[in-house]
């Protein structure tokens, strides 16, 4: 690893320039007018708990075969701090670059030094100790997981996401979500020209990855007989979260928290108050409740439901609080005022099932609002597919703030988000956030479950990068200490494990489609990295599947006739049903189709094997039952099969019934380079009178059934296109191949690759194959298609010319 700082001034002496790392320049592409030197190499052996940038040493560089002069830095000048992390193992190389911006501060006066409290001084060093902070992480996670390495080699690609712990103040522009930790650039921040930190900040990170324990750290942290502490290293979290989800540990320690009041509250119940909670038998606990500044002679306009809840090792870290009322909207925005809010982080949406769950207390676009005496102004917002995040600029007597607003979108009430992973994004950013400066504000519509949620994960996690260790029940339970219900149920608390672990062993980031895209994504499929990425998706399938409702279908005998593959068969969440025809068969609500999520849409999607002759009954009437409008048919139909069929009406037969109360006829086809689309008319009298439901079958032309890919990436995207175009609305669109997995498979997760590349501008196939195999775990199996994935990927960056168009997520 190497520490390079890079400024508009040249240093003189005997500094050693970025030249002598060519591999690394071309990477950080420092700024043309700038001086950059390397003041440090570190591997793992040689690492320090801490480091001083400009404190005029030198050390040892024993591959530059030289000495590094890490020179004095200058008062109040800006500098541009490069972290460049070198992963090596066999041939491979790979990269990880890090930036941030700091300005450095006159030096402090030793007497008046002596004069602070212990408090302010750890004010003055907050950002010295942040920017440690920043260079620790990424050789922690080194060092904790090239343990790893030794015993897998797919283990080379597992990088947690508190690698992006780099933002050291709040932003004043509007952030892009989900933020890359590919290249991390934060806003300016005060540095003191070596000042060293205080000597009891210790990093046990390290020691704990390096098998060794900080001369600070209790014998019995690990180990411990309280029933409110279950600390576990990073290196064991995996398999402690996968064993205690299956044994039932998770459930008996959500069991150990009562629902409901477990402190006073009567402040918050008194008449006067108890119409600000939005909620009868929840109110702020006395203790910890926010107490607003007294307005209008009122002796109880200083309530609101809101509670402190204290951070790791800081009080007053977050604001725990219900979705604003009608009541009491103008009070939240006096607290935010007065306690300095920069972020706010809601986790319900306006209206959810037809309900209200929170006032829509932000001005859309090109609007202002007041709120008593406090003016909000719309200033930004980008749209993300389980976020949107907004820029506001607040104004009170003149006095002007910024508030950034992170609003998760995809969080039912009482359960929880569709994918773990759809989390990570907002905990990254929330872990740029400093601690100790204002609180951050968490809400949802209780203010309980959800905002529980992702307290206790980002509490989790800043754990971790200090001390190699998370302790999700000790910090439940001192959350639950300072206000009620605060993950509210056991599933919520099984998603903050699961959260943790994508966040702390998980894959690198996705590819970030810019100009350097196809370069990065063409070096991949040259490297090994490729089989690993496989075999990781693989080995997460049991976390996949942790969240689903444990359903399962248990095959009957009268259904295998319907089955043209007997191991392709639905297996629990997702199967399809329908109603029964004739109603006395017990056996006819089944059929071989399973529901699959897209890209930020749950159940986007129908798949199915191509009906069989004896089948064709049961496909039009699930097409007539589910309301479908399109029809994708992936494979060419071989009629020498006994088993294959065409199933729906031609030119030649114009009509079809398959069942007596459904006519099928053919209106018109029309004929595409690499696919047909057939215009069919559905008439169905199953309610008595007739109704006409108009489908689109798209037939693709010139994929094999025995073929794991189809001729041409193009051929498939264009399919893809123009599937998107016909399916647009509310109904599945069903799609169809000869066994109802591998073609299948292939172009849903291609769907969702390309989903996310336009809405987000990232290339993620893991995610998109991990997300696709929920409900069909025979989707994507061969490394063909993995690699035909990413090929597409680049076809479609250079068909549609988007590098020009996108940004990337830069602080």
């Amino acid at each position: 690893m190497y520490i390079i700082v890079s400024s508009t001034n040249s240093k003189s002496g005997s500094v050693t320039t970025i030249d002598a790392i060519p591999d690394v320049k071309n990477r950080l592409d420092p700024p043309g007018n700038s001086f950059s030197w390397i003041v440090a190499e570190f591997d793992n052996s040689t690492v320090k708990k801490e480091f001083i940038i400009g404190d005029d040493t030198k050390l040892k560089s024993d591959r530059l075969k030289r000495e590094l002069y890490n020179a004095e830095l200058d008062s109040n000048m800006m500098y541009a701090v490069g972290i460049a992390f070198v992963n090596e193992y066999k041939d491979l190389k790979r990269y990880r670059i890090y930036k941030m911006q700091a300005m450095t501060m006159q030096n402090v006066d030793r007497q008046t030094e002596t004069q602070m409290d212990g408090e302010d001084r750890s004010t003055t060093n907050y950002a010295l100790f942040a920017l440690l902070l920043l260079l620790l992480v990424p050789i922690i996670i080194f060092a904790v997981f090239r343990k790893k390495e030794i015993k897998s080699k797919f283990n080379l690609m597992r990088f947690p996401v508190v690698t992006s712990v780099t933002n050291l103040g709040p932003s004043r522009s509007p952030d892009v979500i989900p933020l890359t930790n590919i290249e991390s650039t934060p806003t300016q921040v005060l540095l003191e020209p070596k000042q060293r930190l205080p000597t009891n900040i210790s990093n046990p990170i390290l020691e704990h990855a390096s098998g060794t324990r900080s001369s600070t750290t209790n014998s019995n942290e690990v180990k411990t007989n309280n029933k409110f502490s279950k600390p576990v290293k990073i290196t064991d979290f995996e398999e402690y979260v996968k064993q205690s989800i299956e044994n039932g540990e998770l459930k008996r320690q959500h069991q150990l928290f009562p629902r409901g009041q477990t402190k006073p509250w009567d402040y918050g119940l008194l008449p006067q108050n108890k119409f600000k909670n939005r909620y009868n038998n929840l109110a702020a606990y006395d203790h910890t409740r926010v107490k607003l500044a007294k307005i209008n002679n009122d002796p109880y306009s200083d309530y609101i439901n809101a509670n402190y809840i204290e951070g790791y090792n800081t009080k007053k870290t977050y604001i725990a609080t219900q979705g604003p009322t009608v009541a009491t909207v103008n009070d939240f925005w006096r607290m935010i005022w007065q306690e300095n809010v920069n972020y706010i982080v809601m986790l319900a949406n306006v209206v959810e099932e037809g309900k209200k769950k929170s006032e829509q207390y932000w001005p859309n676009a090109n609007e202002c609002l007041e709120f008593g005496d406090i003016q909000v102004k719309y200033y930004s917002s980008r749209v993300f597919a389980h976020y949107e995040y907004r820029t506001f600029v607040v104004t009170k007597n003149d006095v002007q703030r910024t508030v950034e607003q992170l609003h998760f979108t995809s969080w039912p009430d009482h359960g929880v988000p569709l994918y773990s992973e759809s989390l990570v994004p907002l905990l990254r950013k929330l872990l740029t956030i400093p601690q100790g400066t204002s609180p951050i504000v968490v809400h949802c519509s209780a203010g309980v479950g959800r905002t529980g949620t992702i307290i206790l994960c980002d509490l989790c996690l800043r754990m971790a990068v200090r001390e190699g260790t998370v302790n999700v029940l000790k910090h439940q339970h001192n959350i639950r200490e300072q206000r009620a219900n605060l993950v509210d149920n056991i599933e919520q608390y099984k998603l903050a494990h699961l959260v943790l672990l994508e966040c702390l062993v998980a894959m690198p980031p996705s590819i970030t489609c810019d100009e350097k895209a196809e370069s990065m994504i063409l070096e991949l499929l040259e490297s090994e990295r490729l089989q690993q990425q496989l075999q990781y998706v693989n080995d997460k399938a049991w976390q996949d599947q942790a969240m689903r409702p444990a359903t399962q279908v248990t095959a009957k005998p009268e259904w295998s006739a319907k089955n043209r593959f007997q191991d392709i068969t639905p297996s629990g969440y997702g199967t399809v049903y329908l109603s029964r025809f004739p109603v006395n068969d017990e056996h006819s609500d089944y059929i071989n189709a399973v529901e699959v999520d897209g890209f930020g849409c749950p159940q986007q999607f129908i798949v199915t094997q191509q009906p069989l002759r004896e089948t064709v009954p049961e496909f039009w009437r699930m097409i007539d039952e589910k309301k479908i409008t399109t029809i994708v048919s992936l494979n060419k139909i071989n009629l020498a099969n006994e088993t294959s069929c065409i199933f729906w009406p031609t030119a030649k037969v114009n009509e079809i019934q398959p069942v007596p109360y459904l006519k099928i006829q053919f209106h018109n086809k029309v004929d595409n380079k690499y696919y047909n689309i057939i215009t069919i008319h559905m008439f169905s009298t199953k309610d008595k009178e007739s109704n006409k439901q108009i489908v689109k079958l798209i037939v693709f032309k010139e994929w094999d059934a025995s073929k794991p890919i189809p001729d041409s990436e193009e051929s498939l995207l264009l399919l893809w296109e123009e599937t998107e175009r016909l399916g647009r609305g509310k109904n599945p669109i069903v799609v169809t191949c000869y066994d109802g997995a591998k073609a299948c498979g292939l172009f849903i997760a291609l769907s969702f690759v390309i989903g996310n590349i336009k809405l987000e501008q990232e290339c993620d196939v893991c995610l998109a194959v991990r997300t696709v195999r929920r409900n069909r775990k025979q989707f994507v199996t061969e490394m063909e298609q993995f690699v035909f994935l990413y090929q597409a990927a680049i076809c479609y960056l250079r068909s549609f010319s988007l590098y020009s168009n996108f940004t990337t997520g830069k602080l």
